[in-house]
């Protein structure tokens, strides 16, 4: 489980805290526990899987916006550049 705030492979470390992963309900909490980044052992990116089915491999250098958008169900965001 991971979400499109930070890019791949962040080297921040990733926060899960809230619901469903405790008992505390607090915004604070809730916030963190949406602070996780999407993780792979390659060394410069990861693979990743769309909801047409292909797989492609994405570089941790992508541009934030672009990953973000690439993350978003609804937002009306262009993505032609990863």
């Amino acid at each position: 489980m991971y979400n499109h705030r930070r890019p791949p492979n962040d080297p921040g470390v990733d926060c899960r805290g809230g619901l469903p992963h405790n008992l505390a309900t607090n915004a604070l909490a809730d916030n963190l526990s949406m602070d996780v980044a999407a993780r792979s052992r390659h060394p410069a990116g990861l693979n990743t899987l769309f909801c047409d089915g292909h797989v492609q491999f994405i570089t941790n250098g992508i541009n934030p916006a672009t990953w973000t958008a690439l993350g978003s169900r609804n937002g009306g965001e262009a993505v032609s550049d990863y």
